[in-house]
């Protein structure tokens, strides 16, 4: 009976406690106070209060959706665009794990437009082919994110590690990443002993603790005559005191070099440190790391026999063997 709809509709809009529902609410009173008996008549007239005094509410939400919708892909954008730049001028390395980012306001843009679709029976099989392809892209294809091993990947290099001739208690130096980012893929954590100078620790071992900020800002100009002296006898030190002195007959030291920072060889160092524009143009991160690689290479080579180099992506595996 119609009598019961305008208390009933009250009832489910009052649990719902929506703030544009609130003159519908006041209006589904009035309608159920009219003495008409006709079920279809209150329905109709439900119906029209609905449709007419939510209409601009409903349009205004729309609205405001789409603007915030908008905003958010144009900050994906522009989030995406400043990597690009960034990498191209040499600030950072342009990798997809930085592009993640923006991934939950792709899905969302995606997510809002199939559920604008007006047409319920074209919307439903939009939406049941996008799960269904995302679905069988992740299960069944080798380049899905669960299956692939990444260039700069971490578990590319655990695997390189596991495949060489280092056994358990040889030490393994790991530049620009921490142990830690290894340890998770490693079945015993304690099998090696590592040593790390990376992205977050190196102003301690390398510039007597000097403040890590300052250093990426400022390290360029303040410490110029650190690149400059090839090799170098802080890192060269720290080769020497953490890792060679430890070792014994036989002993193995793996030494990681991750390619996509440490890319500048000791020829092409020598040509950005004559160059003004170069140097300038040369991140710090670049500049620094690369000479890590070189300089822990020359004393690893003067000190130790090179075993075997083996690459994956973007890293490189070197193992030496004590004589």
């Amino acid at each position: 009976p119609a009598e019961r709809e305008g208390p009933r509709l009250i009832s489910v809009f009052s649990r719902w406690n929506l703030h544009l529902l609130h003159p519908v609410k006041n209006y589904l009173l009035r309608i159920n106070s009219i003495g008409s008996s006709s079920p279809v008549t209150k329905e109709c007239m439900i119906l029209s209060v609905l449709l007419s005094q939510n209409a601009e509410q409903v349009a205004k939400a729309e609205i405001i959706t789409d603007k915030i919708l908008n905003l958010l892909l144009i900050n994906a954008g522009l989030f995406f665009m400043t990597l690009v730049v960034l990498s191209l001028i040499g600030k950072m390395v342009l990798v997809t794990k930085y592009s993640t980012e923006i991934y939950p306001i792709l899905i969302l843009a995606t997510t809002i437009g199939l559920l604008s679709i007006e047409k319920e029976t074209v919307k439903k099989c939009l939406i049941i082919i996008f799960i269904g392809l995302n679905l069988f892209y992740l299960v069944n294809s080798p380049d899905s994110a669960p299956k692939r091993i990444r260039p700069e990947g971490h578990k590319a290099i655990v695997d390189l590690i596991e495949k060489s001739n280092l056994k358990k208690g040889d030490f393994i130096f790991i530049t620009y990443y921490g142990k830690d980012r290894l340890e998770r893929y490693l079945p015993d954590k304690n099998k090696y002993n590592f040593i790390s100078i990376n992205k977050f620790n190196f102003n301690y071992p390398l510039f007597n603790g000097e403040n890590y900020f300052n250093l990426i800002k400022n390290g360029k100009i303040s410490h110029k005559e650190f690149f400059v002296e090839q090799p170098n006898s802080t890192i060269e030190l720290f080769a020497k005191s953490n890792i060679i002195n430890h070792l014994e007959k036989d002993d193995r030291v793996g030494f990681i070099v991750l390619e996509g920072v440490s890319f500048i060889n000791k020829e092409r160092m020598n040509e950005i440190l004559k160059d003004e524009k170069k140097y300038n143009k040369t991140s710090f991160i670049f500049l620094l790391f690369s000479t890590i690689r070189n300089t822990t290479l020359d004393t690893f080579n003067n000190c130790l026999e090179l075993e075997s180099v083996d690459k994956w992506g973007d890293w490189t595996l070197y193992v030496y063997k004590k004589d």
